[in-house]
């Protein structure tokens, strides 16, 4: 159930960050395909400090080891399992469904294979989005009509809030000091990123040239914010909102859209872009605002969705109807 709720995930043109766009080789790095044994259809949406990568399977997870060893796993007893999070701990966080109706459930699952089950009293549907090392998980839940974001804490204690003047919270990300981003729908209509702080504070921000549409994706302990925003031509771009509030956007040289997916704590940004004739790229964006694009292989269209701080990023390709997950080193 990869985008559940509203998990809208960014794209195109505009201007850098860091002082030009300047683009390099795009054969540096070695890729290395794989499928998981036994699936077919598998994506991988994290990859943490050893390598580890994790991704979803049919109804059930999966990690994959720095040595090319494979778990598979699910709750038992569930209808439904959808890992979402890893954290370099090797922590697993995700939700469940016990069956086609619910109820649902989020679950932390530890490097051992235990796992821990939560609940929100009152929501009739929930999601895990985000877990950091501590193991602080956050998410979403809807209960009288509405999505509100939650956040619980190592020893289990559950904190729900929402963005300010809005219907629609929903975190997707938190950072080591419990720090938290994502997006939010206002009263007004238009879509927002924001950005929680660990006192509890919610701001709102958008993307440049008062953008009507603004999402909160990543957010690293400098509380730098990767997300995107869309232009008012329906364009979309990728955004970087800095600590000290400062917001600009980013794209690829040559690109027609963005669609940035992963952060890491040193500032590079992994994700898709499209190029002219409806392909889509990977990209990396180091912190100094230079880019690598790259493709997988034969494969005309990839998704790139995360980084972790050695460089190496991990995604999907599309072949025959089924994905392949890769990782690729700097």
């Amino acid at each position: 159930m990869r985008g559940d709720f509203m998990r809208p995930l960014a794209a195109a043109a505009a201007f850098c960050l860091c002082s030009p766009c300047l683009v390099s080789s795009a054969h540096a790095g070695k890729t290395t395909l794989f499928d998981v044994p036994g699936c077919t259809g598998a994506y991988s949406f994290a990859i943490n400090a050893s390598g580890i990568i994790a991704g979803d399977c049919g109804s059930g997870g999966f990690l994959r080891y720095a040595d090319g060893t494979f778990t598979s796993f699910a709750v038992p007893g569930t209808y439904y399992t959808d890992a979402t999070a890893l954290n370099d701990n090797g922590q697993v966080a995700g939700w469940y469904i016990t069956n086609n109706n619910g109820p649902y459930f989020g679950f932390i699952r530890a490097p051992d294979g235990t796992v821990e089950s939560f609940s929100i009293s009152g929501a009739q549907d929930m999601e895990v989005t985000g877990i950091n090392n501590e193991g602080t998980v956050v998410g979403a839940y809807t209960a009288n009509g509405a999505l509100h974001g939650f956040l619980r804490d190592q020893n289990g204690s559950i904190t729900s809030f929402d963005a300010p003047d809005s219907s629609y919270t929903e975190p997707a990300s938190v950072n080591e000091a419990g720090a938290v981003a994502g997006g939010t729908v206002g009263h007004d209509g238009v879509v927002y990123g924001f950005i929680r702080a660990s006192d509890g504070t919610v701001s709102r921000f958008s993307g440049p040239n008062n953008a009507t549409y603004t999402w909160g994706l990543s957010l690293n302990i400098s509380e730098t914010v990767l997300g995107y925003y869309r232009d008012a031509d329906g364009i979309q771009h990728g955004l970087l909102r800095t600590g000290d509030g400062a917001i600009a956007s980013f794209d690829p040289p040559g690109a027609e859209a963005t669609y940035p997916y992963g952060l890491n704590s040193k500032g590079a940004v992994a994700g898709e872009t499209r190029i002219e004739g409806n392909l889509d790229r990977g990209f990396v964006r180091n912190p100094n605002g230079k880019f690598k694009v790259f493709k997988v292989r034969q494969y005309p269209n990839i998704v790139t969705t995360a980084i972790n701080d050695d460089g190496t990023v991990t995604g999907d390709v599309v072949s025959d109807r089924h994905s392949h997950c890769f990782f690729r080193t700097k």
